[in-house]
């Protein structure tokens, strides 16, 4: 038996369907993270919002975190957001430790990201068609 887990990431989304979520499960550590990186920036388009599911993770070292972080700032970079989501107590103690929260939306549970993530969108779709219809 292996002595590390590696992460492994799970893509889980219906056809049009946003945000897209992704589940990650295993290790995020300075083994996993380039892997883990990888896949979520390649699962991004401009202007999407993706939410990291983190309930199948059991520890998350600094390598992870900064992969998190180096994600979610290409994402703004591009006009979309990063979420994290249902983090395990030793994962949500990093994350907040870190000040994470500041820096990109922590949500409890996956729903509540996903939910809020809409709540967003069709915030700034009234927005855009007020701004159109008053100019």
């Amino acid at each position: 038996m292996p002595d590390h887990e590696y992460a492994s990431a799970r893509f889980s989304s219906s056809l049009g369907s946003t945000p897209v979520v992704i589940e990650v499960a295993g290790e995020l550590d300075h083994r996993s993270a380039p892997m883990v990186e990888d896949v979520l920036i390649a699962a991004g388009r401009p202007g999407m919002d993706l939410v990291v599911d983190l309930s199948g993770v059991r520890f998350c070292d600094c390598a992870g975190l900064g992969a998190l972080l180096r994600t979610a700032c290409r994402f703004e970079s591009v006009g979309g957001r990063l979420r994290l989501a249902a983090a395990q107590p030793a994962v949500a103690r990093l994350l907040a430790l870190a000040g994470t929260p500041e820096v990109m939306g922590v949500y409890p549970r996956v729903r509540d990201a996903v939910e809020a993530v809409r709540a967003e969108r069709l915030a700034g779709s009234a927005t855009t068609e007020t701004e159109h219809a008053g100019g």
